[in-house]
């Protein structure tokens, strides 16, 4: 949590500080970086042309392509959740045999929201393939 709110923090402080720095450009009629802008100018100009490359090429692929990739990342995504349910399962099974009370329990949660998520996704859960009935 810390270092999220650092890396947010820097990233604030880095544009307030590129926006001072057009704002001095733009007033005193001065590049302050020339060597920098030019650099960077160059690597749009790259990148734009690398984005409109890709572009025209998947313009080019069938509809019936891009559908399949579509499907085929979907499914990656449901069976990277179903891991991670079932990881989810298996560490709390592993926390209960090392916990010193020897019955580790779930705690209800506190959040409206975690509370509305649960009970709106509590029929999907029940539909997984190797879901445990409780």
């Amino acid at each position: 949590m810390i270092a999220s709110t650092l890396v947010f923090l820097g990233a604030l402080v880095g544009l307030a500080i590129l926006f001072f720095a057009k704002s001095y450009e733009l007033s005193r009629g001065v590049l302050l970086f020339p060597k920098a802008h030019a650099f960077a100018d160059d690597r749009a100009r790259l990148l734009r042309g690398d984005l409109m490359r890709v572009s025209r090429a998947l313009e080019k692929l069938p509809g019936r392509t891009v559908m399949m990739v579509r499907s085929v990342l979907h499914m990656a995504a449901v069976q990277a959740a179903t891991m991670a349910s079932s990881t989810e399962e298996k560490l709390y099974t592993l926390a209960d045999k090392v916990s010193h009370k020897h019955r580790f329990e779930r705690k209800e949660t506190s959040s409206q929201f975690l509370k509305q998520v649960t009970e709106s996704t509590a029929g999907i859960s029940d539909t997984r393939p190797n879901a445990e009935t409780k």
